[in-house]
């Protein structure tokens, strides 16, 4: 499955900060948006992706709903309202699916909520989906 921006990764990949407190499930998210063509920085904790977001300003954030540090909403809104790159796609990334964390997700900035474990062209076609309407109103 090529990447939707596949015109504009011959200039620079999309940057993706995929935020995962569980190593396993991190690495397996990274390993298949790498093997898509996707430029994929981690982080574990939401102090750390914070951080990572400000000092590589990434088009798209993956952001596990359970951090061991801030809160997940905290840190979805953080970067709604204090990152420089305001058209920053974030998806909050869950294992179960509540009503009451889909909520807070999107009243947090979230411009998705996705449940974990998921196949990889589930990902893949999430993110796609969302950055080809992003280009579209761009």
């Amino acid at each position: 499955m090529a990447n939707a921006l596949s015109s504009r990764a011959a200039v620079a990949p999309v940057r993706i900060l995929n935020v995962d407190a569980d190593q396993a499930i991190r690495l397996s998210k990274s390993a298949c948006l790498k093997a898509e063509g996707f430029d994929v920085l981690e982080a574990s904790t939401g102090i750390e992706a914070l951080a990572l977001a400000e000092q590589f300003d990434p088009e798209v954030v993956l952001l596990d709903i359970n951090l061991p540090d801030l809160d997940a909403y905290e840190v979805c809104d953080r970067l709604r309202t204090c990152h420089a790159r305001p058209g920053i796609i974030l998806q909050i990334v869950a294992l179960r699916a509540s009503s009451e964390d889909w909520r807070k997700s999107l009243e947090a900035g979230a411009d998705s909520y996705l449940i974990e474990p998921s196949k990889p062209w589930v990902l893949l076609r999430t993110i796609n989906t969302v950055l080809s309407r992003r280009m579209l109103h761009a």
